[in-house]
């Protein structure tokens, strides 16, 4: 049977027009105007963004804003702490883990040089000055107990400090024994009779200064007060250094922190702009995890850390201050290194008991004959880290600033400026032994 001609002349039409290729221009343009239209609907709901990853009408939220390239405003996070408060007044309190079993063991024996390695024993101490004692012993308990090499590794700890407490007083043979007072502080000095002999003119701040977490008030041959103070590190490879780069930089003269803390500030706030975060303080950010945010606390340090790797302005910023005043901040390394008190401080490593204040001497030496320099570790196939056979620390994949310091052709030490995991605070410097 024939098909007639009516219908095969829409036959031939439609496969004209099905075989009919269109251009990409033309394509793109109708795919545009189609996008357009479904925006322009999306904007007309209530509670709804358009977004262009997707190309999809959905819900307007902090995460949803954030996964579509949307800039928060104040008002989000406004909006955000203003509900969750109004749901509870009860503050949460972060429990405080900063209570390392070994501050306590080396402050048991300076007190009792005598004693023997026992976790009742060491317990039942009841002659130095502290607080959250059950919280020390907790981490000296579940460290002890984590596995045979831990076991291993803390009496072995515990035996070179007894070496070198014992050592430390054959130094100090003026000490009289029976007037010895020890107190295990940790970070934050609350005791009245410790703060009496601490240095406090420093523009660095108190706590970068006296750097001791066990304290010793004894009194000399001549019945005089005589102090000292230990840090105590659990390993050699342990941070020697943990300050705000911001505060850092502010404590310079009044003229040149001034000046250089407000560049900084500018290109963090424009970086942040850039890749589309707005502003907040640092405890807002940590208030959103607190508050069942952690969806958004996650992703904003997510965006903030992908777009920290290489350079930017931000970290650009930085080096650039570190470089024009690279005396300056060597001046506090050194003090990172070693120790500027005007009482004897100490540190202990696990290995070694050093006078900070002979460290810092002997670096402040250097640093006047211009014998100290940085090092830049910051680019990929560094030739002169090459050259002088170190180990390239730079990598396309953090976003760390890291230098090494050239002590007269030696490198002992680097540091790195890098996050904490808050987007929101000052980067941090970070001193460490090569």
């Amino acid at each position: 049977m024939k098909t007639p001609r009516k219908n095969k002349n829409k036959l031939t039409k439609r496969s004209n027009k099905k075989n009919k290729q269109i251009t990409k221009e033309k394509y793109d343009a109708y795919i545009k105007s189609i996008i357009r239209k479904k925006r322009k609907l999306c904007y007309t709901k209530i509670n709804k963004i358009y977004c262009d990853v997707t190309n999809t009408c959905i819900k307007d939220t902090v995460i949803n804003k954030l996964e579509c390239g949307y800039i928060l405003d104040q008002n989000d996070f406004n909006e955000i702490f203003k509900e969750k408060e109004t749901k509870t007044t009860d503050k949460k309190v972060r429990k405080n883990t900063d209570y390392q079993w070994s501050e306590y063991v080396f402050a048991v024996l300076l007190k009792n040089t005598e004693i023997e390695f026992d976790l009742d024993l060491l317990e039942k101490v009841n002659n130095i000055e502290m607080e959250h004692k059950s919280e020390y012993m907790k981490d000296l308990r579940d460290s002890y107990a984590k596995s045979k090499k831990a076991e291993a590794f803390i009496k072995k700890w515990f035996t070179t400090a007894k070496e070198k407490v014992r050592s430390f007083y054959d130094i100090y043979p003026n000490i009289d024994k029976d007037t010895i007072e020890v107190f295990l502080m940790g970070k934050t000095v609350t005791n009245a009779t410790v703060k009496r002999f601490l240095d406090n003119d420093r523009p660095s701040g108190r706590d970068k200064v006296n750097k001791g977490d066990v304290y010793l008030l004894a009194k000399n041959a001549e019945d005089k007060d005589i102090f000292f103070g230990f840090s105590i590190k659990q390993s050699s490879d342990a941070t020697l250094m943990n300050w705000s780069i911001e505060k850092i930089i502010e404590a310079r003269d009044k003229q040149t922190g001034k000046t250089n803390h407000a560049r900084l500030k500018e290109a963090r706030d424009e970086h942040f702009k850039r890749i589309g975060l707005e502003k907040m303080t640092s405890s807002q950010f940590e208030k959103l995890k607190k508050d069942g945010f952690r969806e958004a606390y996650d992703k904003l340090r997510e965006i903030f850390n992908n777009n920290m790797r290489g350079h930017n302005q931000y970290k650009d910023t930085i080096i650039s201050i570190l470089t024009e005043d690279e005396k300056y901040f060597l001046s506090l390394l050194i003090e990172g290194i070693g120790s500027i008190t005007k009482y004897e401080t100490y540190l202990f490593d696990g290995s070694n008991m050093i006078n900070l204040n002979n460290v810092y001497f002997e670096q402040k030496k250097l640093l006047d004959e211009n014998k100290m320099s940085l090092l830049d570790d910051n680019t990929k196939d560094n030739a002169r880290i090459k050259e002088l056979e170190l180990k390239e620390h730079y990598s396309d994949n953090d976003g760390k600033i890291k230098y090494y310091i050239n002590e007269d052709g030696k490198f002992k030490y680097r540091f790195e400026i890098r996050t904490k995991g808050n987007p929101y605070a000052s980067l941090q410097f970070q001193l460490h032994k090569v």
